[in-house]
């Protein structure tokens, strides 16, 4: 099918066209759609893509778009239906949507929609003549139109692959304000052309998926991600970043009652009782199936989790490691390197360098292994193996605090930026510290403090008052903690997929791992604690400490001695982390307090990838900014936090929170930092 727009004395017909459109749709407020389906390319010509585009703009037109549908444009066709687009939104102020199937290709850092009829012989040419979609998601936050949804299959293969012009597929680009941005493969990947009929792969399940009435646009873009992972066994799996704060359907929901709490609570059931038969499954297909129902479920992060088990033996992978992670990993490709951390100045550094840091103890088996009371099978649990030698993180150390004789380990490089503290009072605080008995937030902020007549604790640590250079770091956050100082970014529009750089702590957990965290309370009197997670089993599904403390292998904790344990499975923590990516958590947990039974819920959202500086040293971090309640007869408290969770391990880094009761009124304001860390051998 040939273009429907022609040049014409310099003003397009297809302008015309959109325009016309515009006068017929703006009084219908409809929401409007720019398909372009390129094929017919002179250097490598496509059999799916004009085929993608028809379809998309029927599904398009059955969910109440209008939509303007043009196959096989030529640059000045591209850039002009693009133009006339962008004004069209800006009249209408209606959502709108541009869905590309054809070649695309990157080059250093932007993003390139290939023309037909067009000789690409430089990267150049690229440059000169194909359309920039920085130009597009510029001319989309123009139109102040509110949401906008850009779907992007290509990258079907790299016609420039035989002379290495350009690297192959799209460099990482995150979504504009108020913008859902998807992508058919992840970034610097390719996607296959050819699907189970006349679409592409990634199309043929988007249109299954789309079609579905109320779905939200998130969880339809989960089970195509999921669906074409599994169609393709890992080779391609698409990947989205968005931007939107409301809720967005292809097919709107009917009108429906308001959920009461009675129904809320049958559903969260129900999900629990699938979840239970699933957690353990050894079948891949009821794993998959439980996330095509529950794709954003309060068990379906668990159940990617277990996913990725089953599938990394057959894929040859590490277990800890999902495949999209190692997609992550990867560096072949250059052009979608993330830029070098930026160093310290000179002052900064010094005062870093002088920052005294609580050692790593050695933790006396205090409590004894705990066996289990019935035979595992061997590969479900890691015995206690005689020691072997660790791998230490890196970080200054003070000789005088160690209560044990430990091999010193080499101190690490300068860290870039922290902030110093003013010095604090001894810690009142008993031998197991959490942030509040009632706090929902337990699994970012929690830390194992040793019992005095087991391990000796370490003596609070105190922390020099703020150096002038400091001060200005610091601004207007509590002096008391020891806060994450963020590097700025050379690129902070493309930081969600820039490969993960590699921090020293390792994914998974294994007998002897360990983790030193810092609590800093600051509510009151500032009082600052240390705390010891170290693994003394590992099983299948979670991690059992030298104290008796049980987690899952995320870190979502299940017990806590003489503080509380959980009746059914949160999910803070998750198996991969994106920008834009929400997910949430309800669960029931018990407190050993006297607090009673409670009911948790919480919301999370991906916001940001970030350098962070901690005693620890240098991090890769997401931040993830958390919304949650903890709710039982007699009081509703309310907990805002923001953690930063290490890319390379998905372990928590740091965390600040805070928390509210009925009356509003402020009853904790905490800060964890990862002060030390410990790999055991792998």
């Amino acid at each position: 099918m040939p273009s429907i727009y022609k040049q014409k004395g310099g003003i397009t017909r297809g302008f015309a066209v959109l325009f016309a459109l515009f006068l017929i749709v703006s009084t219908a407020h409809a929401r409007l759609a720019l398909v372009i389906g390129n094929s017919k390319y002179e250097q490598a010509p496509l059999a799916n893509p004009a085929n993608d585009a028809r379809a998309i703009s029927k599904l398009l037109r059955d969910s109440g778009f209008n939509v303007t549908e043009v196959i096989d444009q030529n640059r000045d066709e591209m850039k002009a239906s693009v133009l006339a687009f962008s004004s069209l939104l800006q009249a209408a102020k209606q959502p709108g949507l541009f869905y590309f199937a054809g070649h695309a290709v990157q080059l250093d850092w932007r993003n390139y929609l290939l023309p037909v009829n067009q000789n690409f012989a430089s990267a150049d040419d690229v440059r000169n003549n194909a359309l920039d979609i920085t130009d597009l998601t510029k001319g989309f936050q123009t139109a102040k139109n509110g949401t906008n949804i850009i779907i992007l299959d290509a990258c079907r293969d790299n016609p420039f692959a035989a002379n290495n012009q350009v690297p192959k597929g799209l460099t990482q680009m995150d979504a504009p304000s108020n913008t859902f941005l998807a992508y058919a493969t992840a970034p610097g990947q390719v996607a296959l052309d050819a699907g189970s009929g006349n679409n592409g792969l990634y199309t043929e399940h988007l249109l299954r998926e789309v079609a579905k009435e109320g779905i939200k646009i998130e969880d339809a873009f989960k089970r195509v991600r999921l669906n074409v992972r599994m169609a393709s066994k890992g080779q391609q799996i698409p990947w989205e970043t968005t931007s939107l704060e409301d809720d967005f359907y292809f097919k709107r929901p009917l009108q429906s009652r308001a959920l009461s709490e009675s129904d809320i609570e049958i559903a969260f059931e129900a999900q629990l009782a699938e979840w239970k038969a699933v957690r353990t499954a050894t079948s891949v297909q009821k794993v998959e199936d439980y996330l095509r129902k529950y794709p954003s479920g309060a068990y379906s992060e668990l159940a990617h989790h277990r996913l990725e088990r089953l599938l990394a033996a057959a894929e040859q992978r590490d277990r800890d490691i999902t495949q999209l992670q190692k997609l992550m990993m990867a560096t072949a490709n250059s052009a979608t390197l993330a830029p070098p951390i930026p160093a310290a100045t000179p002052a900064v550094a010094a005062a870093v360098a002088a920052l005294p840091v609580p050692a790593l103890p050695v933790l006396a088996p205090a409590l004894p292994v705990l066996a289990p009371t019935t035979p595992v099978p061997a590969p479900a649990v890691q015995a206690a193996a005689p020691p072997k030698p660790a791998v230490v993180a890196a970080v200054p150390v003070q000789p005088a605090t160690v209560t044990a004789p430990v091999p010193a380990p080499a101190l690490a490089p300068v860290p870039a930026v922290v902030a110093a503290a003013k010095p604090v009072a001894p810690s009142p605080a008993p031998a197991m510290v959490a942030l509040a008995s009632t706090a929902p937030l337990v699994a970012p902020v929690f830390a194992q403090v040793p019992a005095p007549a087991q391990v000796p604790a370490p003596a609070p640590v105190p922390v020099p008052a703020a150096t002038k250079p400091l001060e200005a770091v610091q601004g207007a956050m509590n002096p008391a903690a020891n806060p994450v100082v963020i590097a700025a970014s050379s690129a902070p529009q493309i930081d969600g997929f820039a490969p993960i750089r590699a921090s020293g702590i390792l994914p998974g957990w294994r007998v002897g791992d360990a983790l030193t965290y810092r609590t800093t309370e600051r509510f009151g009197a500032p009082v600052v604690t240390s705390a010891v997670r170290e693994a003394a089993q590992v099983l299948d599904d979670k991690i059992i400490t030298v104290l008796g403390n049980e987690y899952d292998l995320f870190g979502n904790p299940l017990k806590i001695q003489s503080r509380f344990e959980v009746l059914t499975p949160p999910q803070w923590f998750i198996h991969e982390y994106t920008i834009g990516k929400r997910w949430s958590t309800r669960y029931k947990r018990r407190s050993f307090t006297g607090a009673g039974d409670s009911v948790v819920t919480a919301d999370m959202r991906v916001v940001a990838r970030e350098q962070i500086t901690l005693p620890a040293g240098l991090f890769d971090a997401f931040k993830v900014k958390i919304v949650s309640y903890n709710t039982a007869p007699g009081y509703n408290l309310r907990t805002d936090a923001v953690m930063w969770v290490d890319a390379a391990s998905s372990k928590m880094l740091a965390s600040e929170t805070q928390s509210r009761d009925n009356n509003n009124r402020l009853t904790m304001d905490s800060r964890v930092d990862l002060v030390a860390y410990k790999n055991a051998q792998r």
